[in-house]
């Protein structure tokens, strides 16, 4: 028999996709620090000055950098208005 309390988290449980075992393995694939060969494995911890950015969030910033950037109202070229 389940408690008013149970009944109540139960129905405030977030739905989702089933969990998964965490694997370090495919997170670390996602940042190309890590890729580079070292005498001693590299470990990286999170600061407030900066983070490591992983492999999407690189070529999309890469991709709008070649595709869209563009110093407005400096230029009489289309993409300057």
């Amino acid at each position: 028999m389940t408690t008013r309390l149970e009944r109540a988290g139960a129905a405030h449980a977030a739905p989702g996709p089933p969990s998964r075992p965490f694997d370090p393995a495919a997170v670390r694939a996602q940042f190309p620090i890590f890729r580079t060969e070292r005498a001693k494995p590299l470990a990286y911890l999170d600061s407030a000055a900066t983070s490591q950015t992983v492999r999407p969030a690189l070529e999309e910033m890469d991709r709008y950098y070649q595709t869209y950037r563009a110093s407005i109202h400096r230029g009489i070229y289309e993409l300057a208005s």
